[in-house]
C-alpha cells in the first residue's frame, strides 16, 4: 500500500499568507529584535573562553536519543538561511503555521544544511548574529508551534568564507576594517559555531550540568536536547532504527584523500579523521540494519551553475596538489588488487606541479568518495548549498549509477535565488522550486524504510513525494478536461527540457546558453531568446500540476493562462508557449488558450 495515501495534503496558500502578514505588522516581522529570553542571561568573557576550550577539544560522538516521539519522527531541513534579510524569518513563520494547520507534519527535530551566516561566518561564539539570525527566528516565542524544538545544524561554505566573494575581498589592504570581513576563516571560524554550542543559553532546558558535559554523553535525553546542536565539526544522532549522520563536506573530500595517504604510506590512522569516522559509524549502522540520513552542505547532485566547469568550486576546499591528486585516485578502482601500490605512486612520485588541476567538481568528487571508494549508499542525503528547493530520485534509474535518493533544501531565506541550469536526467527529479521554503521528511523511526517527503515554499506550494521513487503523489483527478490539459502541459514541459539541456550541451563554452552572447545569435535571426525567467515559469506549471489536490477546471484555465503570458519566448526554433498552445487547440476542440480564458471569463461575468 502506498503510505502517501495515509497523508492529509493541503493547499493554504492564502491562508499562509494571511498569517504571514499578521505576524509582520501586528507582532513585529517574526522577530527583528531579540527575543526577552535572550536578554536574560548574560554571556561572561569567561563562559566564552571555557566554550572555546571546550569546541577545541570537542571530538566527533554518535549519540542515542532516548524518550523522542515513537510512532513518527518529523524533520523539517533547510539551509541556506544565514541572511539578515526578512526572507530567513518567512520560513520560519511558515514552517510554524504548517505545524498548526498540518499538526501530523509538525516538526520534532530541525536540521539545518550550513551557510548559517553569510558572508563568512561569524568572529565569536557570542556574536549578536546567534541571537538575532537563529535564536530570534527559529527559537521566537512568537512561532508557538516550533520555538523550543531542537535544530542539528551543520557547516556550509560560507561558514568559513570558504567562497569567491571572501577570497577576493582578502586582496584588499586592510579588508578587515574597509570591508567588515571576519578576521578568522575556514577552521577557525567555523569552531565558534561549535562554542556557540557549548554556550549557556537562556533557551535551554535546565541540564543541572555544562553543556560541554552534556555532549559528552552518549545517551540524550530529547526533552533536553538545547536549541542548537553542533557539538563538533561533525556528528551522529540515533532516534531508534534511524541513524542520522551531520557531515562537515566542507573538508570531507580533503580528509578522505589524507585518510589513504595514511594507508598507502602505512602511516597511523588518526581515528577523528572525518572520513574514517564516518565510514567506521556507517558500517556500524548497517551492521545493526539501520536506516541513514547524510545532512551535508554540498549536494552529491547539482541542477545549478555547479553542474558545469565554469561553476566548479572544489578550489574553495582543496588545494591544486589536492584536487590534482583527487582527480587522478577516482579514476581508480579500489577494488583492483594493486589499489595500494597505485596510492603509493601517486602519493611519492607524482611531483610535477606543472600539470596541476586548479579546480574540480566538487559535487562529483563528493559523489564518487561516497559511493564507489567508501561504499557508503545511505537512504536519503539532505543537502543546501543551491539557493533552491529540489528532489531528486534516480531509484528507478535502470543505468548502474548508484542509487541517491536527495532533497537539496537551499531555499532556507538567502534572497539571491538560484535558477536550475542543468537539464540532464530530468526522468529522476521530482521538482525543482526556485523558491523560499523548507522540506519535511517523516518516518516512523522504529521503521524508517520509507520517508514521506513534503516540500513547501513561502508562496504556498506543496508537493509530496516518498523516498521510494519521484514521483509527486496527487489525488484522482476527476475532471477529464483538467486531466488532459495536466497531460499537454507535462509533455510539452518534458520536450522543453530535452531541448535546454541538448542547447546547453552544446553551447561554447558548456553550459553558457543562458548568457547574453549565446542569446544575441536568437536576436540577429529575429527570433526571440530563452530566458531563464522561462525556465522559472516552466517549472511553476509542473509544480501546479504536481500538487496532491488537483485544480478546478477554472483554476486551472486561469493559471494556465497567466503562467503562458508570462512566457518571453512565444515564437522560436522551440518555444513552449506554441507547443501547448498547439496541443490545447489540437485535444480541446480547436480553442486556445486565449478562448478559453476568455469563455472562463465570460462565465463568470454578470450579464
Amino acid at each position: 500500500m502506498d503510505s502517501r495515501k495515509h497523508q492529509s495534503p493541503s493547499n493554504n496558500s492564502s491562508t499562509y499568507m494571511t498569517y504571514l502578514r499578521s505576524l509582520t505588522t501586528a507582532r513585529g516581522a517574526v522577530s527583528h529584535e531579540k527575543t526577552d529570553l535572550a536578554l536574560e542571561k548574560k554571556v561572561t568573557p569567561d563562559a566564552v573562553k571555557m566554550a572555546l576550550i571546550a569546541a577545541q577539544e570537542s571530538k566527533p560522538h554518535v549519540y542515542n536519543v532516548i524518550n523522542h516521539p515513537q510512532r513518527k519522527l518529523n524533520i523539517c531541513v533547510f539551509g541556506c538561511q544565514g541572511s539578515e534579510k526578512d526572507a530567513p524569518k518567512q520560513v520560519a513563520a511558515l514552517i510554524d503555521h504548517i505545524a498548526e494547520k498540518q499538526p501530523e507534519l509538525k516538526p520534532d527535530l530541525f536540521i539545518i544544511l550550513g551557510d548559517n551566516f553569510y558572508p563568512d561566518g561569524v568572529p565569536s561564539p557570542d556574536d549578536p548574529r546567534f541571537e538575532t539570525q537563529f535564536h530570534g527566528v527559529y527559537g521566537n516565542p512568537i512561532l508557538t508551534n516550533i520555538h523550543g524544538t531542537a535544530c542539528i545544524v551543520v557547516l556550509g561554505n560560507h561558514d568559513g568564507g570558504r567562497d569567491t566573494e571572501t577570497y577576493l575581498k582578502s586582496f584588499v589592504p586592510f579588508h578587515n576594517t574597509l570591508l567588515r570581513t571576519n578576521p578568522l576563516s575556514n577552521e577557525q571560524a567555523e569552531i565558534q559555531q561549535i562554542a556557540h554550542s557549548m554556550l549557556a543559553h537562556a533557551s535551554d532546558p535546565n541540564l543541572n550540568e555544562s553543556k560541554s558535559d552534556f555532549f559528552e554523553r552518549s545517551h540524550l535525553d530529547y526533552p533536553l536536547l538545547p536549541k542548537h546542536l553542533m557539538p563538533h565539526f561533525f556528528h551522529s544522532w540515533i532516534f531508534d532504527q534511524l541513524q542520522i549522520f551531520a557531515l562537515n563536506s566542507n573538508t570531507y573530500a580533503k580528509d578522505f584523500l589524507y585518510s589513504l595517504k595514511s594507508y598507502a604510506l602505512d602511516d597511523p590512522v588518526d581515528p577523528y579523521n572525518q572520513a574514517v569516522w564516518i565510514k567506521q559509524q556507517y558500517d556500524e549502522a548497517i551492521k545493526q540494519k539501520k536506516s541513514t540520513l547524510f545532512a551535508m552542505h554540498h549536494p552529491l547532485f547539482a541542477l545549478g551553475k555547479r553542474a558545469y566547469p565554469s561553476g566548479w568550486d572544489a578550489k574553495h576546499y582543496l588545494k591544486p596538489k589536492e584536487i590534482t591528486l583527487l582527480n587522478h585516485i577516482l579514476t581508480l578502482s579500489p577494488d583492483n588488487k594493486n589499489f595500494k601500490e597505485q596510492l603509493i605512486h601517486l602519493f611519492t612520485e607524482n611531483d610535477d606541479t606543472t600539470k596541476l588541476e586548479t579546480n574540480a567538481n566538487y559535487n562529483e568528487i563528493l559523489r564518487k568518495i561516497f559511493y564507489q571508494f567508501q561504499k557508503m549508499s545511505p537512504n536519503i542525503v539532505c543537502t543546501a548549498h543551491d539557493h533552491a528547493i529540489y528532489y531528486y530520485n534516480n531509484n528507478n534509474d535502470l543505468t548502474p549509477e548508484p542509487k541517491l535518493c536527495q532533497v537539496v533544501s537551499g531555499g532556507g531565506g538567502n534572497e539571491e535565488l538560484q535558477h536550475r541550469l542543468f537539464f540532464g536526467q530530468q526522468e529522476n527529479l521530482g521538482c525543482f522550486l526556485r523558491n523560499h521554503g523548507c522540506a519535511i521528511l517523516s518516518c516512523d523511526p522504529q521503521h524508517p524504510v520509507i520517508f514521506n517527503i513534503n516540500i513547501f515554499s513561502v508562496d504556498g506550494k506543496h508537493l509530496q513525494f516518498t523516498s521510494q521513487d519521484n514521483v509527486p503523489y496527487r489525488m484522482v483527478e476527476n475532471d477529464n478536461r483538467t486531466k488532459k490539459i495536466r497531460e499537454i502541459v507535462l509533455s510539452a514541459c518534458v520536450k522543453y527540457q530535452l531541448f535546454l539541456d541538448e542547447k546547453q550541451m552544446l553551447a561554447k563554452p558548456i553550459g553558457s546558453f543562458f548568457n547574453i552572447f549565446s542569446n544575441l545569435t536568437h536576436l540577429i535571426k529575429n527570433n526571440q531568446p530563452h530566458k531563464l525567467k522561462d525556465v522559472d515559469c516552466m517549472h511553476d506549471m509542473i509544480n501546479f500540476f504536481n500538487q496532491p489536490i488537483p485544480a478546478t477546471y477554472e483554476e486551472t484555465i486561469g493559471t494556465l493562462y497567466t503562467l503562458m503570458n508570462s512566457l518571453s519566448n512565444v515564437d522560436s526554433d522551440y518555444s513552449l508557449y506554441r507547443d501547448i498552445n498547439t496541443s490545447i487547440h489540437k485535444e480541446l476542440d480547436g480553442k486556445s488558450i486565449d478562448i478559453l480564458y476568455s469563455e472562463l471569463i465570460s462565465a463568470f461575468t454578470p450579464h
